[in-house]
C-alpha cells in the first residue's frame, strides 16, 4: 500500500506510522532539503531543497520550516533580515553549538554550485556567513555527506561542478567559527 501524507517513526516498536499534521501550513513537496532536530529533541527544522523535476520547471528554495513533534505543526520561520542563502539542495546541514544551523554547500539546478558556509540562529532569527569566507574551504560541491562531532562539523565527499566526484574530508570548527582544514592522516 502506498500512502501520501507524513510518517512517524517508532524506532522502540520498529515500525513507521501514518499520522495526520495538526495544521493547515506546511512545505512544499520537495527532495535534497535537510531536516535537523533541535536542542530541545522535539522540535526540527527544514531548509532548502528543490521543488519539482529538473527541466520541468523546477524551483529551488531557500526557505525554512520548523517542525513541532508535540503540536504536529509546522511553522514558517522568517528570517530577520534579507541576508540569507541562495535557494539551493543537495547541500548539508547540521545543527552546532545548541542554537545555529550550519549550511554549507549545495547547487541549483547544476547551473551554480556552491562552496559558501551560513549560520541560521535559532534564538535570533538571523542568517550569518561565515565570518572568514575567503580563507581555505572545501570547493563547491553537492550530494556530500556531514556529521556533527564535539566540536566540529565534518564533511565527506559529494560531486563537483563538471561532475567530479571528491572523497575528502574537510573539519569545521563550531568554536571559532572557521574551516580547519583536512585532518592529515
Amino acid at each position: 500500500t502506498r500512502y501520501s501524507g507524513d510518517w512517524s517513526s517508532d524506532v522502540y516498536r520498529s515500525t513507521w506510522c501514518p499520522f495526520s499534521l495538526s495544521t493547515e501550513t506546511i512545505p512544499s513537496k520537495r527532495t535534497r532539503a535537510t531536516m535537523n532536530a533541535l536542542e530541545n529533541q522535539t522540535s526540527a527544522l527544514l531548509f532548502g531543497g528543490r521543488e519539482g523535476y529538473r527541466f520541468l520547471g523546477d524551483k529551488y528554495c531557500d526557505d525554512l520550516f520548523l517542525f513541532d513533534a508535540t503540536r504536529t505543526e509546522w511553522f514558517p520561520v522568517r528570517p530577520r533580515s534579507n541576508l540569507m542563502p541562495a535557494p539551493r539542495a543537495g547541500h548539508v546541514s547540521e545543527l552546532i553549538n545548541g542554537r545555529q544551523l550550519f549550511v554549507h554547500g549545495g547547487f541549483d539546478d547544476g547551473a551554480c554550485f556552491y562552496n559558501d558556509t551560513w549560520l541560521f540562529d535559532v534564538v535570533s532569527c538571523q542568517w550569518t556567513r561565515t565570518p572568514y569566507p575567503n580563507e581555505v574551504s572545501p570547493s563547491a560541491r553537492e550530494s556530500h555527506a556531514s556529521v556533527s562531532l564535539g566540536g566540529s562539523v565534518l564533511i565527506y565527499g559529494g560531486s563537483g561542478e563538471s561532475g567530479q566526484l571528491y572523497n575528502d574530508v574537510w573539519v569545521y570548527d563550531t568554536s571559532s567559527l572557521r574551516w580547519a582544514g583536512q585532518p592529515r592522516c
